[in-house]
């Protein structure tokens, strides 16, 4: 019999049948479908005589059918009828157990295949036992996300090796294999195999899909039986390792900088990283529908990897990110006058994994810098205080982050100092960055009228900042900055190193409600946190009156913020699902606070159409409340000119689509806004906005 077999792996999917010297193959990855796999594999291979398909699968087989999607592939293999799509019989197992039934030879075998996950299989006396190991909880994540592809890129190689073996070292003490055979794309990083090992042939998944059509073996059922206690062992106990198994913890804070986040399109979808879900963006227990919701999605690059070079730099420890995003609007009603401005943001960050670089275990350094241009609609034709166009502010070259990063105790301790922006840390909630308005985008705008202390992209300041993860599901942080306000003078470029102060300090603490492996796909993010600024204010009662106004030192205010999933729906690995935000600041000091009280509101939704599952959509409220004290003095002020105003109140409503495109490479985001009171003096008519965003990932 001639037979057809598929090797479908997280990156290439590889073709051979029987009779033929040279394998074929075609790139798989997050958008492969098995509608799409099936036309490849006919579309490559019209030449080649076959009457049977294998097909070696990379998720769970049960009875010859898949029972999870893959996690690194697109949705609709479960249940598709590959015997129909082929006209052909058909036999599929996982992708693991095909490589080791390749390459058996007798034996209690334990094969481990190092590629895109962590394939696993055991072999008893020639029956064939598919494990899905990669999957079981390990330290704060799972077996695969650390010896995959991703703790490969997470941790760097020197780290990546010492988790293989030590994950080699219990599951061999958990099994109890005659020999472990290592097989997939990445063994050959290895240095030395671990102990019992011996490298696979990965050509032998290809034998292995021609054997599935012998006879099989008789099961042995006592030897699997006796595998599957030691390994239950091996998890509750930390068998072979001198300890337990350790509880996951929480998520270190993206490495992702603020301008990637201005960019909006990994932090900057409706569903963007949280401050401690899983710390790979995935990787949890199947089946599917027990992984933990991902808020933030990869994206790919626009000129793709540039012939090898961009992961050839992430393996030496640097990695480059460059954006580039546009702000148009208009006001064809209300303002001052009707006009359209643009603004746009191009930003460069360099981060450096030290430990990659150096061997310095948990460390990093970033620099950024961005060149800003354009202008702002609100401040020139409209009058509104809130900017419609979030990229607008600071319209020049910007030296932004020079900053170090340590992470200590398994990332539940870290600590960053140098130059680093306070809004890139405290009062982030990532469903913000969806939004083009600039009362949402990055932080909640309130903070700002009250605080010039406190700082966002891309004005940076010095500053530290001390976080600690006392739970898997909590975190308190504090930082303290130079608050300085004039270092944001375009005339600097980001470039003033002076300390002159005064002080900036502000903490924080989180609660994350689901997020973990095996919990809730309704992903939460509660924080709470408080501020003091010691800048000399002026004090609001005494102006409007003879002789000089007075001041007062320091002011404080109080924050929460929250974001919750409310409705996940479609498949798990997609990701989509609608939730709610909001916050509430307040000032109440209002002889020196400007705007007092300050709130956000809205829902937003990822994947509306599952045609387009990384499309978001939006809606959001906010309104600002000027002080009283400011009020009766600009009252005061107004008895001697009365072309002044009083200011009361300002709020905006947002309207917000983003087109993804290129698996999050490029988007398109129409926009419409509507301003209430603009100024908050009423006396500029209410403005319609209408703009949209355009961004590319480089």
């Amino acid at each position: 019999m001639n037979i057809l077999v598929i090797d479908i792996g997280g990156t290439h999917v590889k073709l051979l049948a029987t009779g033929q010297d040279l394998p074929r193959q075609f790139d798989s990855g997050p958008a492969l479908t098995p509608e799409k796999m099936v036309a490849q594999v006919l579309k490559l291979v019209p030449d080649w005589k076959y009457e049977a398909v294998s097909i070696g699968y990379p998720g769970p087989v049960l009875h010859g059918r898949p029972v999870a999607d893959p996690y690194n592939l697109g949705a609709g293999w479960v249940g598709y009828n590959f015997e129909a799509a082929f006209k052909l019989p058909v036999k599929i197992v996982n992708d693991a157990a095909m490589q080791a039934l390749g390459g058996y030879q007798g034996g209690k075998v334990l094969f481990l295949g190092l590629g895109t996950g962590l394939g696993s299989t055991l072999i008893v006396d020639g029956i064939v036992e598919p494990m899905e190991l990669g999957h079981l909880p390990y330290k704060r994540a799972t077996f695969e996300d650390y010896i995959g592809i991703r703790g490969l890129e997470a941790h760097g190689l020197k780290k990546w090796r010492l988790h293989v073996a030590d994950v080699v070292k219990r599951l061999v003490a958990a099994l109890e294999p005659d020999s472990v055979v290592l097989g997939g794309g990445n063994v050959n990083k290895l240095e030395q195999l671990p102990e019992r090992c011996k490298a696979g042939n990965n050509d032998a998944a290809f034998q292995g899909g021609f054997r599935l059509w012998e006879k099989p073996g008789e099961l042995n059922s006592r030897s699997v039986a006796r595998a599957a206690l030691g390994l239950a062992l091996v998890l509750l106990t930390g068998a072979g390792t001198g300890h337990a198994q350790e509880s996951p913890a929480p998520l270190a804070p993206s490495e992702m900088t603020a301008a990637t986040a201005k960019f909006g399109i990994g932090t900057g979808v409706v569903m963007a990283t949280n401050s401690a879900a899983s710390p790979f963006g995935g990787g949890a227990p199947v089946p599917a529908n027990l992984r933990p919701f991902q808020l933030s999605l990869p994206r790919a690059h626009l000129f793709g990897d540039l012939d090898g070079r961009r992961p050839q730099l992430e393996d030496l420890g640097i990695t480059p990110t460059l954006t580039y995003v546009t702000d148009v609007a208009g006001n064809p009603i209300g303002g001052k006058t009707q006009h359209a401005a643009y603004a746009d943001n191009i930003g460069l960050d360099l981060l450096f994994d030290l430990d990659k670089l150096t061997g310095l275990e948990g460390g990093s350094f970033l620099v950024s810098m961005s060149q800003r241009d354009g202008d702002s609609l609100s401040k020139k034709y409209i009058g509104n205080v809130f900017d419609t166009q979030q990229d607008y502010g600071g319209e020049t070259f910007h030296l932004i982050d020079v900053a170090y990063l340590q992470k200590l105790a398994d990332d539940r301790v870290e600590f960053r100092l140098g130059r680093i922006a306070t809004g890139d840390d405290f009062l982030v909630s990532p469903y913000d960055y969806l939004f083009m308005q600039n009362g949402f985008d990055g932080n909640p705008v309130g903070i700002f009228f009250n605080a010039p202390g406190m700082t966002a992209y891309p004005n940076d300041t010095w500053g530290t900042l001390v976080k600690v993860r006392p739970t898997e599901r909590t975190y308190v942080m504090g930082g303290v900055y130079n608050g300085d306000p004039s270092l944001h003078n375009i005339s600097h470029n980001g470039a003033d190193m002076s300390m002159d102060g005064p002080v900036f300090v502000i903490g924080e603490a989180g609660y994350q409600r689901n997020g973990l492996p095996g919990d809730s796909r309704r992903l939460g993010n509660y924080k709470v946190g408080f501020w003091y600024d010691d800048a000399r204010y002026t004090d609001y009662r005494t102006v409007g009156y003879a002789g000089t106004p007075g001041s007062k030192r320091g002011n404080y205010g109080f924050y929460t913020l929250f974001d919750q999933v409310l409705v996940p729906f479609g498949d798990p690995a997609d990701n989509r699902g609608l939730g709610v935000f909001g916050s509430f600041l307040t000032s109440p000091d209002e002889s020196v606070s400007q705007m007092p009280y300050y709130f956000t509101a809205g829902v937003a939704c990822r994947g509306i159409f599952a045609s387009r599952p990384r499309d978001a959509a939006g809606f959001g409220v906010l309104y600002g409340k000027f002080s009283g004290d400011l009020g009766a003095a600009q009252q005061r002020e107004q008895m001697a000119d009365r072309t002044l105003g009083v200011q009361d109140h300002e709020s905006v409503l947002e309207w917000t689509y983003r087109f993804s495109f290129h698996k999050g490479a490029l988007f398109f985001q129409p926009d419409v806004q509507y301003i209430l009171h603009p100024g908050g003096a009423g006396n500029i008519n209410d403005a319609l906005v209408l703009g949209s965003q355009i961004g590319l990932n480089l």
